[in-house]
């Protein structure tokens, strides 16, 4: 479009978006650029408007589906006047011209067409892209006594969703916004609640590779940012502003790392040593660069028997070190894999002395399964390992290899974590503040004590507010992204600001401060100065090391145990392998066996196993008892089977009697004992299998059978196809947790070597699927329905609504056929339970009536063009060498296996495997109900009922 300029202007504003992405021309120069078409895109391009005739280019690109472009241009005049140029009729069509440059520079390059109007802003199905938009107030939420949370500003529509943030040395906020770039707050105490286009919030002028930052830092100078991209285009990197401009003109990658997407490359913060300390998420590869002084090296996946990897697809191939952490020197010359072994930890922050903690994320689609583990704060000590593995290897709390967590939160999702000294109720001791997005809520974890308390929610808190309680109500969305502590607006330690965002949800900024007494001064605890002291053997070979580091081996705390054991491992095994063989104190002797597994070679499996017999490690205290038999796990997953000799006296050290015991220790010495094929072994373990209440040990114990080939009867096969029955029937538990007791029965079939008993179990009942069962027959068409039909009713989800009348409606609509809701549910969706404590009303209906506008990551289908001609498209679940396995046809579980050789290309797939018009057999009155029923999480004596 050419307009003229005929006088001086003082301010102009371009706002535009397009389905599904653009770029912007003013004059043959790039201004803006856009890959959201949920959202509109901002840029002041005041100094780029002069007088005369100006060509105004947009260049759109659609990835499948309406195709639609809006854009607004506002000029303001010296006299006072305005202006708006707008997308309509007028608007001419260049279309084809590829690279051709010529028709965004040349006003008078002919075009070939004009461009067609689809109707008014606000249609369907895009909506309003500019429309004002408000977070939740402060006021709608629940704040701990003693404090005063204040909504600062929310995310106007061309600022995007927040991520992640950090202030500057001048007290200007920087957001990394979603997919985006990111967005600077000249002065955040002075921002508006509404944003109006001001200069006060700008996007900085980067390129465009800076952009989906999940952490960023100011330190040494530099702006540090961590981009988010599972292409070449992601890792670590330094902005300067040389001549302090506000522009930041050296922009450099220092580290390159591939991330994907919500489990791809996260925060980063400056350590108190002067190194940068990095967290990535289990999906992101690690750099090649990696020096040799890593203080986490050795690891390995330690698994004795093949695990089964989640039947969904997540992680599938996924090995270790999984989440971990990187630190690196400010010129980039070194860096080095720190800790390891989370599973997809967000944030990382020190406290007052030093110490480094995390917020690990559990993996909620295990839930009901041995291997689940629940959110954690954990303790991130030099070498540290914390065992996250793939599917039903992840390692358990009880193995020594690992460190435990300091607490164990339950359910949830972290984001951002901090130290806060803020809280005149604990003297200064201080807090870790722990961001969690699904539940809506910060919490204050006392790592000393492991106390946990809720200090803003998203529901109100209960009447016993000091408890750090809220009320089971639904509340408002407060998806907390992001947590930091103020450059000292409330004192020397500042206060408590926190973004919400993630996932193209509403984004607001909010600031916590005290509101009685005052902040204190921080109490700082003290360090382990033993600890501390071994870990600067964690790098190199030291001839102080081993002595300095052997006392420990036996220590009670497992953070110095574990600092001690990686201490001993960095030195030449030849210094210290007949010390480890023959240490007598049996908590050391446990440690360096575990050392010598570790470090040592096939050769050393002998000795190993000789020293441990000898020892007789396999008895005494249960933990004591639990460490030996993981040694001896971590030999043989390292090293194999031992010889025939060896492998006997170990099976007659072992009993297989599991009468009375404690399931624990029956399961690691059951491990051992298929592992090592010991004979007879399926009566003994079918029978801890039917006598076990637990519906954890059940499933554990059904996992070790699945893995014995030999030695089944009739009788036996009998009672374990009966178990695997009841189990799929009548236990529950996560998204996956159908499908791993569906692999378990397929492993088990697979393995049986009796041809007869193979044809009996194949011959089992297929298991039916729950969820589908409980579906009921959809009613007549009603209406297609639009998200600006129902959305004016929104109101009426609180009140006088039917709880009958909702349930049905989520089995009537095929919701709970793919999605979990509670303990019930399919498994090929989101998690619908805790809805309303992330996303607001309108964002639910809009999932619901267009499920392609916001695709999560794990739910996103890739698209493979084939070399054939032909393209397929699906969730993938097993990737190797040889094959990909998709899942293409959800609700029947259809698959399609193709060859990696095959595939021309692959990208990800702009629709959801969810169809539309779901609802559009329900009223308007029935979906009010289905939308109440979601937001109460299906209680019925909820006030919306009533």
């Amino acid at each position: 479009r050419v307009f003229e300029v005929k006088e001086k202007v003082t301010k102009a504003q371009l706002r535009v978006t397009a389905d599904n992405e653009f770029t912007a021309w003013l004059q043959g120069e790039r201004v803006l650029r856009g890959r959201d078409w949920k959202r509109s895109f901002f840029a002041d391009v005041t100094r780029k408007v002069t007088l005369g005739p100006l060509l105004l280019a947009i260049q759109g690109k659609n990835e499948g589906g309406q195709a639609g472009l809006i854009g607004e241009l506002t000029l303001e005049y010296a006299s006072g006047a305005r202006t708006r140029l707008v997308t309509d009729g007028e608007w001419e069509v260049c279309a084809g011209r590829g690279d051709d440059e010529t028709w965004r520079k040349d006003p008078t390059a002919p075009a070939p067409t004009r461009a067609r109007v689809l109707g008014p802003l606000g249609m369907s199905p895009w909506g309003d892209p500019f429309a004002p938009r408000l977070a939740t107030p402060a006021s709608a939420l629940g704040v701990r006594s003693g404090y005063t949370a204040t909504l600062v500003r929310s995310a106007s529509e061309w600022q995007g969703s927040w991520v992640s943030m950090t202030f500057d040395p001048k007290g200007q906020l920087y957001i990394g916004v979603e997919r985006d770039g990111i967005l600077r707050l000249a002065n955040p105490l002075a921002s508006p609640l509404a944003s109006p286009l001001t200069s006060e919030a700008e996007f900085l002028d980067l390129p465009p590779t800076i952009t989906n930052v999940q952490g960023m830092t100011f330190a040494h100078g530099a702006l540090w940012v961590n981009v988010n991209l599972n292409d070449d285009g992601g890792g670590l990197f330094r902005l300067r502003d040389a001549d302090d401009d506000g522009q930041f003109e050296d922009v450099q990658r220092m580290f390159q790392w591939k991330g994907d997407g919500e489990h791809g490359a996260h925060a980063i913060v400056p350590g108190p040593d002067g190194w940068l300390y990095v967290i990535n998420g289990n999906m992101t590869n690690l750099p090649k660069e990696l020096a040799a002084t890593s203080p986490h090296r050795l690891y390995a996946e330690d698994v004795l028997l093949p695990p089964i990897e989640d039947p969904n697809g997540h992680a599938v191939g996924v090995k270790a070190p999984g989440s971990h952490v990187l630190r690196f020197k400010p010129d980039g010359s070194i860096i080095e894999l720190f800790a390891a072994g989370m599973r997809n930890a967000y944030d990382l922050a020190f406290d007052a002395v030093g110490e480094l903690y995390t917020f690990d994320s559990d993996m909620e689609w295990d839930i009901g399964l041995p291997w689940y583990r629940p959110v954690r704060v954990c303790h991130l000590v030099s070498g540290a390992e914390f065992g996250w593995r793939s599917g039903t290897g992840c390692w358990p709390v009880h193995f020594f290899d690992s460190l435990p967590p300091l607490v164990d939160i339950g359910r949830g999702s972290p984001t951002g974590v901090t130290f806060w000294y803020g809280d005149p109720m604990n003297a200064g001791h201080g807090h870790f503040v722990a961001a969690d997005w699904s539940l809506g809520r910060i919490l204050l974890v006392d790592v000393q004590t492991g106390q946990v308390d809720t200090l803003v929610s998203g529901k109100q808190f209960a009447p016993e507010a000091e408890s750090g309680r809220v009320t089971p109500r639904p509340g408002k969305p407060l998806n907390v992204s992001d947590v930091v502590v103020g450059p000292g607006v409330d004192g020397p330690d500042g206060a408590l600001w926190f973004i919400t965002g993630g996932r193209g949800t509403q984004s607001g900024l909010y600031r916590l401060g005290v509101a009685t007494g005052s902040a204190a001064s921080p109490r700082p605890t003290e360090r382990d100065a033993v600890r501390l002291g071994l870990e600067r053997f964690h790098a190199r070979p030291h001839a102080e090391a081993i002595d300095a580091a052997w006392p420990s081996l036996g220590a009670a705390t497992p953070a110095l145990r574990q600092v001690a054991r990686v201490a001993v491992e960095r030195q030449p095994v030849l210094e210290w392998r007949a010390r480890a063989l023959a240490e007598s104190d049996p908590a050391r002797a446990r440690a360096a066996l575990l050392a010598l597994s570790r470090a040592g070679a096939r050769d050393d499996l002998a000795a190993v196993v000789d020293r441990w017999l000898e020892l007789d490690l396999g008895h005494g205290d249960r933990v004591g008892q639990l460490e030996a038999l993981r040694v001896l796990a971590v030999a043989f997953a390292r090293h194999g089977r031992p010889d025939e000799a060896r492998r006997i006296r170990v099976l007659a050290a072992l009993p297989t009697d599991f009468s009375g015991d404690d399931l624990l220790l029956a399961r690691e010495r059951a491990a051992l004992l298929v592992f090592l094929r010991a004979p007879e072994i399926v009566p003994p373990l079918l029978a801890v299998l039917l006598s076990a209440t637990s519906q954890a040990d059940q499933i554990a114990f059904a996992f070790l059978l699945s893995h014995v080939a030999d030695g089944w009867s009739d009788a036996t096969l009998a009672q374990f196809g009966k178990w695997l029955q009841q189990a799929r029937a009548h236990l529950g538990g996560g998204v996956s947790f159908e499908g791993y007791l569906d692999a378990i029965r397929a492993t088990f079939i697979e393995r049986l070597r009796d041809p007869a008993l193979q044809a009996q179990a194949k011959a089992w009942p297929k298991p039916a699927s729950r969820a589908a069962a409980a579906v009921v027959a959809p009613g007549p068409f009603v209406r297609a329905w639009t998200v600006e039909e129902l959305a004016p009713h929104l109101a009426a989800v609180t009140e006088g609504r039917s709880f009958t009348a909702g349930e049905r409606a989520a089995r009537s609509a095929q919701c709970i056929v793919c999605h979990r809701f509670g303990t019930t549910g399919g498994s090929i969706g989101p998690d619908l339970t805790t809805l309303s404590s992330r996303f607001s009303r309108r964002d639910i209906l809009e999932a619901i009536v267009e499920p392609s506008k916001v695709i999560a990551d794990q739910y996103r289908l890739e698209i493979l063009a084939l070399r054939d001609g032909t393209t397929t498209a699906g969730r993938i679940l097993r990737e190797t060498a040889d094959e990909i396995v998709l899942l293409i046809e959800p609700i029947a579980h259809t698959t399609q296996t193709v060859r990696p050789k095959d595939v021309l290309s692959r990208t990800p797939s702009p629709v959801s495997s969810m169809p539309p018009g779901l609802i559009n057999s329900l009223t308007r009155e029935q979906i009010l109900d289905l939308l109440a029923y979601f937001e109460n999480e299906g209680d019925k004596e909820a006030d919306a009922f009533k």
